[in-house]
């Protein structure tokens, strides 16, 4: 029986690794050891279930489920909220299904884990494929914009707007207020990359179009990501980085 609990808890581990492989390739703080952590714990409480101490068994599956209720503070410290946003969905996912394969692992049940590593990796392997997939069924273009002005005009504003009432996703928005050189105090570097429908492309360029002719704007780049051409509107000298 002790090979056997041996054998399950690596299959945890590798379980967890795997998941968590992706996500530190992608550059997310939870990564190969968060998630195997995550998995090798849940099969141990359920482990610990099914072997009992002093004689005394414990439902596996009562155990499961306050893994499964613990698992979910840890996904939740990984959910950020920022002005862009919600970021950390996917990994805090991540951390809950590694959750979940550790008690499967430790159930013994190979072929319901290799089957659940399996789908796990193809579904976080297949972002790319999905989202081009899914801006064609519904016909919508990621615009990426990125530009340099002066605070304290309410420049960004109409952008903002312009995205809300083109029913426009916000998918990402940082902001960095520049101060590597006495030319670029009191200015910012904003990045907002939208998700909008086809449709209402145009209406998002005009708006760019007028943030260009501001004075304290000192320069406008757009990137469309879809079967909108390009548009190349840019103004300036200095690459948007």
């Amino acid at each position: 029986m002790g090979a056997d609990l041996v054998l399950r808890m690596t299959l945890a581990l590798m379980a967890g690794a795997a998941v968590g492989a992706e996500r530190e390739l992608r550059g997310h703080v939870a990564g190969v050891r968060t998630h195997a952590l995550v998995s090798v714990g849940a099969a141990l409480f359920t482990l610990a279930g099914i072997e009992g101490a002093g004689g005394i068994t414990v439902d596996p599956m009562r155990v499961a489920a306050q893994v499964v209720s613990g698992i979910g503070f840890i996904g939740a410290g990984a959910i950020l909220r920022d002005s862009g946003g919600v970021r950390g969905l996917t990994t805090a996912s991540t951390v809950w299904v590694s959750g979940a394969l550790g008690v499967v692992c430790a159930l013994g049940d190979v072929l319901l884990a290799t089957t659940g590593i399996g789908l796990v990796v193809l579904i976080l392997s297949s972002r790319r494929p999905l989202r081009w997939l899914m801006r064609r069924v519904a016909r919508t273009v990621e615009v990426a914009i990125g530009l340099e002005y002066e605070l304290g005009h309410g420049t960004i504003g109409p952008l903002i707007k312009a995205a809300t009432e083109t029913e426009s996703t916000i998918l990402s928005m940082t902001m960095d207020d520049r101060s590597d050189d006495a030319a670029s105090r009191g200015h910012r570097l904003a990045s907002v990359v939208l998700r909008t429908p086809a449709g209402e492309y145009q209406e998002l360029v005009d708006t760019v179009s007028r943030l260009e002719q501001r004075r304290e704007v000192r320069f406008v780049q757009i990137d469309v990501r879809g079967p909108t051409p390009k548009p190349g509107r840019s103004r300036g000298e200095r690459s948007f980085q």
